[in-house]
């Protein structure tokens, strides 16, 4: 995390603390005036505010950054910031917020910061009990897994993989064609996977196992962001699902992250999107 990101969230963080009572406002910079604790200042620079909150997220940034050295004192931390804030201020004065390439940053981090908090509090109500035991049922209904294991051939071009599926129709090895055609990582291995489950590959691909009897190959190619994808199912095998106890935990998961994607699927089709080029 660079220092300017530091301090951007250090400000976040600074604000985040605010009650609003009866506290006197405190004009933070980059900031409307907001309400802040006055008790929490700890030095002034040129009229503008290091708070505790701010040193205390510079910390944390400083450490994550150095994990392995001696994190710095309180005292550095402030007289670190306070460096920062002088330069920020004779980058002002020297018109640096007019510089388009500065500008961006500026504005990308400031996106990034409000995207990030906002997928937070949206994350924050977290699925209900009946909502985890549904997707359990859902996903192990009789209490057990299938688990696949399959060889791929993966090329650019669908003309290439039909190609390829005339040649093994024509009894062509497919390992051998694996290890000579393929771009995938497991070409080398002939195109050997390791077991995993349909949940674990994209649907696409997982689509195109699911649908074959063990020993066959896919006679359409199966598109996916990676390519196409040429697939013999080698062997399928039954094992017994975890316990709702020890799945609870990813479903939860799995479920905040849902709602974050359909949240933002919304704020998609609500908005005004244009392309300039």
């Amino acid at each position: 995390m660079t220092s300017r990101a530091a301090l951007a969230l250090a400000l976040a963080a600074s604000l985040a603390a605010c009650d609003g009572g009866s506290e006197r406002e405190l004009r933070l910079p980059g900031a409307e005036s907001v309400p802040a604790r006055p008790a929490d200042v700890i030095a002034r620079v040129n009229g503008r505010p290091i708070t505790g909150a701010m040193v205390d997220l510079y910390g944390d940034a400083r450490r994550q950054q150095h994990p392995l050295g001696q994190p710095p004192g309180r005292d550095d931390l402030v007289q670190e910031l306070i460096n920062m804030e002088l330069l920020a201020q004779a980058g002002e004065r020297a018109g640096l917020l007019q510089d388009a390439t500065l500008a961006s940053a500026l504005y990308v981090e400031r996106a990034n910061l409000l995207a990030a908090a906002m997928m937070e509090r949206m994350g924050a109500e977290p699925p209900s009990d009946a909502q985890v035991d549904a997707r359990y049922r859902e996903r192990y209904p009789d209490g057990r897994i299938t688990e696949y294991r399959t060889r791929q051939i993966l090329v650019s071009q669908e003309a290439t993989a039909r190609e390829l599926i005339g040649q093994l129709e024509d009894g062509a090895d497919f390992a051998a064609l694996a290890r000579e055609r393929s771009r995938g990582p497991a070409a080398s291995q002939g195109g050997a996977l390791d077991w995993f489950r349909p949940g674990d590959v994209l649907p696409e691909f997982a689509a195109a196992v699911t649908s074959l009897e063990p020993g066959a190959f896919t006679r359409t190619p199966a598109r996916t962001t990676y390519g196409w994808h040429v697939v013999l199912l080698e062997e399928v095998r039954r094992t017994t699902a975890p316990t709702p106890e020890e799945a609870a935990e990813q479903i939860r998961a799995e479920l905040v992250t849902e709602a974050l994607e359909q949240r933002l699927e919304e704020l998609r089709a609500e908005a005004e999107i244009e392309f300039e080029r």
